[in-house]
């Protein structure tokens, strides 16, 4: 589970990202972009939304709740 700071730092990750995957998308289909050609700009994008702060709030929240559940109990 997350913490309410927690929470909070991924929340706005969690609207962002769903757009930018679906613009780039779109871009990728019609050919407005090139997945070889721009693919660091898409990952720019992506991490512009917070992602590599998501996967690590995401990551500690999980070795947090692992360790209570190996150490208490499930």
């Amino acid at each position: 589970a997350y913490t309410n700071e927690e929470q909070e730092t991924i929340t706005e990750t969690q609207v962002a990202y769903p757009d930018v995957v679906t613009e780039w998308t779109m871009r990728f289909i019609t050919g407005e972009a090139d997945p070889e050609a721009d693919w660091q700009a898409y990952l720019d994008a992506l991490n512009g939304t917070g992602l590599q702060d998501y996967l690590k709030t995401a990551q500690t929240a999980y070795e947090r709740t692992t360790y209570y559940q190996s150490h208490f109990g499930g």
